[in-house]
């Protein structure tokens, strides 16, 4: 693997602070629109009790470098399923596989770790490099929300997708 991830900690806030509030993110991953406060990025991401149902990972370089995170959310036991979430926050780390294996890892927590059956995910439809990414990691296109979203007064639409415990992650190709 090219990462590794760990348990989101106070040291990930200010790289985390700064991808929350740049513009070009927000846009590709519908976050909506406004400043996001220190505050505001630690009761998101920082473990607490009243986040008992979702856990977030930085996603770390070998060396160490925090170049994004990912996470569970709406963590479920008794349906044993979850959503997923990822963002490799710093544009110049995007395309070098970091999301394809942190995502993997992150499956196989949800999956080995937590013994959930489905992990699932939106993702908006024009995020193609997103659409692809997932698949390759062995996620099943599900369905499509049409006008699911409104940014900048155009509706958009997004796409579903979904892994079983029994579907994968599927493991990295060799290039």
């Amino acid at each position: 693997m090219r990462v590794r991830i760990e348990l989101f900690s106070q040291e990930h806030l200010p790289e985390t602070l700064r991808w929350m509030n740049d513009a070009d993110i927000v846009e590709k991953l519908d976050m909506g629109e406004g400043y996001v406060s220190e505050e505001q990025c630690r009761e998101w991401f920082l473990p607490s009790p009243e986040n008992a149902y979702c856990c977030t990972f930085a996603i770390l370089t070998p060396q160490g470098k925090h170049v994004g995170n990912c996470g569970l959310l709406d963590i479920d036991p008794r349906r044993k399923k979850a959503k997923v979430w990822i963002l490799v926050g710093e544009s110049c780390e995007r395309g070098k596989g970091f999301g394809s294996d942190a995502m993997r890892l992150l499956c196989e927590y949800a999956f080995e770790e937590l013994g959930l059956h489905k992990v699932w995910l939106y993702c908006l439809a024009e995020n193609v490099a997103g659409c692809r990414m997932y698949t390759s990691v062995g996620f099943v296109h599900e369905g499509v929300m049409r006008d699911d979203t409104c940014i900048d007064g155009r509706y958009r639409d997004s796409v579903c997708y979904g892994m079983l415990r029994t579907d994968g992650p599927r493991p990295p190709t060799l290039h």
